[in-house]
């Protein structure tokens, strides 16, 4: 929990709340890469807390709790399976080591479902497990049932998951014997028929989507960075005391006794390592599967495989070592990814949006994560459209409806990321329907994010001044005392001028102001291009009192500094001051 909100909402966490949210969510789902049960859990889940990032999040952080309750009870019966004595020491520890591994923490602060993953990973091990020591090897047992539901669970919150069955098809095909090796594969294939019919309705779309931009193979840089995410900086210590997991030693004296048997229970949980990993990344140099994310439910079979290993050795040592791991995972962090922050972008942009606006982003490949800060930030009346999300899932609107959205309106806001699956048909409706470009946002991403204002300007200028500026438009907001103004010059400014919007009462007397250099101080005068369309937007500041009900006049002047002090630029008709329209203030 602490820190959950830390970092805001990104792309995979955006597209969670954009299927809550989404009237069909089916109709999404079907063209993600991912099954429906987490999403459908999810949307039931907002419905009862709301969409704030901590509801969000809180609901992986839910199945990572009970994930640790699970490692402790699958370690119990790995103990009664080797007939193994133990204090508690072995299921206490895997569990300590759980709620310690920075890839469950991590995960535990996203809106994603790898940790339902793990923890449904977790139990239908403990379900198999229990099942395979029941005296009563029939289909109709409790074990049975829970190990069958949790298996299909898995596999319908992520498909790679699946690999946990086929760790349980191996381990039956190899340990099991007779009716026991038949109900356990029997079982296994249930579940994956159970997928059928998802599958039929969605694998066609599904694989469309794969992702081959981010393909990452196989390479020295990536197991090193498996090898930082899962074991840490330990890695050499976590790896021998994971290995030793696969004996019982014992004492005689100063005499240490291996055994190999029971072998299998932990034979077990040692191919739920080693499988995905071999599997995924065999797999991963033909099809672009390998994340950290997407083999992050391996994390309880390290947790437990280590806890054996410490369980061989005297209580001294084992406690020397165990305090070695728990200071150094509570003191370090070896599974973490920085997210954009689209949080303070939309806290930076927001305040300037008009609810008349149209608010449109471009991101290329997906726009979910700023469809969220969009809800977020802007009224719900505001009009914001994520273009790429309408291709996806309405391709046959988007062309006959685009044009005519942005014709509707006399100003728009483009989010715009340049990539190779960016669509540039906003950018060329903007131009062809005369809009120019008069404010630019630019966040530092890699590539950088612009956030763009368009503005459709009246042919006859609003007002003229001597030194060649000129106010194209200006637009105003009562309730927020924000005045827009739209500037250019046909030539170079020599001077950094300072332009000021006032409010006069019904007597004349100012009673609320803004001087600064255009576009929030950012775009002097002298660094303007000949002809640029500047945006420059003043929140007014209050000269004394709460302004009564009743109308304001919006006067602008500019000005700059001489050595004489304060010098006032006037209009082509000598006006020093000029008004340009009347701000109502209502009724609260």
């Amino acid at each position: 929990m602490v820190n959950i909100e830390a970092q805001s909402i990104w792309t995979d966490e955006g597209f969670t709340y954009f299927v809550t949210q989404y009237p069909d969510p089916l109709h999404v789902l079907v063209n993600d890469v991912h099954p429906a049960l987490y999403f459908l859990l999810m949307r039931g889940w907002v419905l009862l807390t709301g969409s704030s990032e901590l509801a969000l999040r809180y609901f992986s952080v839910l199945p990572g709790i009970l994930s640790i309750a699970l490692v402790y009870q699958i370690g119990c019966e790995i103990l009664r399976q080797r007939q193994q004595l133990d204090n508690g020491f072995i299921p206490l520890t895997a569990a300590l080591l759980m709620a310690l591994a920075d890839a469950e923490i991590f995960l535990a602060q996203e809106a994603r479902s790898y940790t339902w993953v793990t923890c449904f990973s977790c139990l239908s091990l403990w379900a198999f497990l229990r099942w395979q020591r029941s005296t009563q090897h029939s289909a109709l047992s409790t074990q049975h049932f829970v190990w069958l539901l949790s298996t299909i669970a898995l596999i319908y919150t992520f498909y790679l998951a699946a690999l946990v069955g086929v760790v349980q098809g191996i381990f039956a095909l190899v340990f099991l014997r007779g009716k026991q090796r038949l109900i356990a594969i029997g079982t296994l294939l249930l579940a994956a028929i159970t997928l059928l019919p998802w599958l039929m309705v969605s694998v066609g779309n599904q694989t469309e989507r794969i992702s081959y931009a981010d393909w990452i193979r196989l390479s020295p840089f990536v197991i090193t960075e498996f090898r930082t995410y899962f074991f840490g900086n330990q890695w050499a210590l976590h790896g021998g005391l994971l290995l030793l997991a696969l004996v019982i030693m014992g004492y005689a004296g100063e005499k240490i006794i291996w055994r190999w048997r029971p072998f299998a229970p932990i034979a077990l949980i040692f191919l739920w390592l080693i499988v995905p990993i071999m599997i995924i990344f065999g797999v991963n140099e033909f099809v672009p599967l390998y994340t950290t994310r997407r083999i992050a439910f391996i994390a309880p079979a390290i947790a437990m495989l280590i806890a054996f290993g410490l369980g061989n050795f005297r209580p001294f040592a084992r406690g020397f070592l165990l305090s070695v791991i728990v200071i150094y995972s509570l003191t370090s962090v070896d599974f973490y990814r920085p997210k954009q922050p689209w949080r303070e972008m939309m806290a930076e942009v927001a305040p300037y949006i008009a609810p008349a606006d149209l608010v449109l982003s471009e991101l290329g490949a997906g726009d979910y994560e700023i469809l969220y800060h969009f809800d977020r930030y802007l009224p719900p009346e505001q009009a914001t459209y994520g273009l790429a999300t309408w291709r996806l899932l309405e391709p046959a609107t988007y062309e006959p409806r685009i044009g005519g959205l942005i014709d509707s309106h006399d100003t728009v806001w483009l989010f715009y990321w340049q990539s190779e699956n960016s669509d540039r048909g906003a950018l060329n409706w903007l131009n062809t329907l005369n809009f120019q470009r008069t404010a630019e946002f630019t966040f530092d991403f890699n590539p950088n994010i612009f956030f763009y204002r368009y503005d459709r300007l009246p042919e006859k200028p609003l007002v003229e001044y001597e030194n060649g500026m000129v106010l194209h438009a200006a637009d105003w907001q009562a309730d927020s005392l924000r005045v827009d103004l739209v500037w250019s010059t046909p030539n170079v400014l020599p001077v950094d001028y300072t332009t000021s919007v006032f409010l006069l009462d019904s007597s004349g007397q100012t009673v609320a102001q803004m001087d600064s250099q255009p576009f929030l101080s950012q775009r002097p005068t002298t660094r303007w291009q000949p002809n640029e369309k500047i945006y420059d937007p003043k929140i007014l500041q209050l000269l004394g009192a709460d302004l009564l009900p009743g109308d304001y006049q919006i006067g602008v002047t500019v000005y700059h500094f001489t050595d004489m002090g304060l010098e006032n630029v006037p209009t082509l008709n000598r006006d020093e001051r000029r008004l340009i329209g009347t701000l109502e203030i209502r009724k609260p």
